[in-house]
């Protein structure tokens, strides 16, 4: 998968703040990582990796909370930031 086809999947994930969501986007970041890598700073991507990673090992009852929900706009949005630097 090139990167402009993986940016605008992660980029349509924003209105769904879902735990599959989540996990798509991790999976994405974790199966592409020497792509984003290539194009990243290795602290920007193991940040928003890492925070990714947290999400998405949440316990069910955390799904649907505003917290989670808010967890998961920042983090998109962060991701969203620094793919957009690198288009």
């Amino acid at each position: 998968m090139l990167l402009p086809q993986i940016i605008h999947e992660i980029n349509e994930l924003k209105t769904q703040p879902t735990h599959r969501s989540c996990l798509t986007i991790f999976n994405l970041l974790e199966n592409n990582k020497t792509l984003f890598l290539q194009k990243m700073e290795a602290d920007n991507f193991n940040h928003v990796y890492n925070a990714f990673e947290r999400l998405s090992q949440s316990l069910p009852r955390d799904y649907n909370t505003q917290e989670y929900r808010s967890d998961y706009d920042k983090t998109h949005g962060l991701l969203m930031f620094y793919l957009d630097r690198i288009i």
